[in-house]
C-alpha cells in the first residue's frame, strides 16, 4: 500500500500516528474495497515525497516567521 517512504524511522512513525488519527476506516488498510483519505495518500509517491519535504521545511518558516528580514 505504501509506496516508499524516503524519510526517517521517526518521520515514519510520525506519519503513521497522523494516519491513524485521521483514518475512517472501519477494517485493516489491506482488506479490499475502498480505503479512507488518510490512507488513500500513502498510496501517492509524490505526496509522502511533499509531506517529508514540508516536515522538514516546516521548522526554517516558523522560526522565521515572525522576524523581520
Amino acid at each position: 500500500m505504501i509506496q516508499q517512504w524516503n524519510g526517517t524511522t521517526q518521520e515514519l512513525e510520525q506519519l503513521r500516528q497522523a494516519v491513524e488519527l485521521n483514518c475512517a476506516c472501519a477494517r485493516p488498510p489491506q482488506a479490499p474495497g475502498p480505503t479512507c483519505p488518510a490512507h488513500t495518500l500513502l498510496t501517492s509517491q509524490a505526496t509522502l515525497d511533499h509531506l517529508l519535504f514540508v516536515y522538514r521545511s516546516r521548522s526554517h518558516f516558523l522560526a522565521h516567521e515572525f522576524q523581520p528580514n
